[in-house]
């Protein structure tokens, strides 16, 4: 896969091939069975600045498993690579590094805004924090457990002198974290605040109303996530 990769970058970077080139890439698509080969093409196509390529392998695979640290890295990455192009204006070349032949404001950019967006929507997470607020106070240890931990970190932070918004940042970071801190039972990862919410009534109720295939081992791809398609060699999107 990685030979395939470089050799399609050889093929467009020497000899201007974009068809050669896409036709390799197809392969090394085509190619990457399992979750690690996917991961390994992802890294591969953020290196040749493909961060909506990369994206859209990733994505999916971080709903679905969001503790995979190879994954957040090349995700962390593409999204990285997306900001600097969109936000901070970094200089972006005519040609698209899809090899599209057409320019990346024209092709990629639009795809790289989409995954910024829904990376930057807080609107489910705002309603989990809603939700779990409404456990941890039919809770009272796992309240405090989750104020103990938010605590602490207001007082790490006060040589920061932390006000405004930025300590509401902190507190709402260290709300989040105190989420996946487990208790007493450290190697018990059921026993952390969010586990437990998952656990409750009223999270099963939550779950009970939604659709099949969002408990399903497919996940259909994000809204606005670019797809891919093959056509006489090269790679288009929809």
């Amino acid at each position: 896969m990685a030979a395939l990769t470089l050799a399609a970058d050889i093929a467009f970077q020497l000899d201007g091939d974009a068809r050669a080139a896409s036709a390799l890439i197809d392969q090394a698509l085509d190619g990457a069975v399992g979750v690690e080969a996917r991961l390994t093409l992802a890294d591969h196509l953020l290196e040749l600045g493909r961060a909506a390529e990369a994206l859209a392998i990733v994505e999916g695979r971080l709903l679905d498993f969001p503790e995979d640290e190879e994954g957040q890295r090349v995700y962390a990455g593409a999204l990285e690579l997306a900001h600097r192009r969109i936000v901070a204006r970094e200089a972006v070349t005519d040609d698209c590094p899809c090899w599209s032949s057409r320019s990346w404001s024209d092709c990629c950019r639009g795809a790289e805004q989409r995954a910024l967006e829904r990376f930057t929507d807080r609107s489910r997470l705002d309603r989990l924090h809603d939700a779990v607020g409404r456990f941890s106070a039919t809770a009272p240890d796992v309240r405090a457990r989750i104020e103990a931990h938010v605590n602490q970190w207001l007082r790490d932070a006060e040589p920061f002198a932390l006000d405004g918004s930025a300590r509401e940042g902190l507190v709402q970071a260290a709300t989040e974290h105190a989420w996946l801190v487990t208790g007493e039972h450290e190697e018990d990862d059921d026993d952390c605040p969010l586990a437990l919410f998952a656990s409750s009534a009223e999270a099963r109720r939550r779950r009970a109303g939604q659709p099949r295939d969002a408990c399903a081992g497919h996940r259909p791809p994000a809204p606005g996530a670019p797809s891919f398609q093959r056509r006489r060699g090269h790679n288009t999107r929809t």
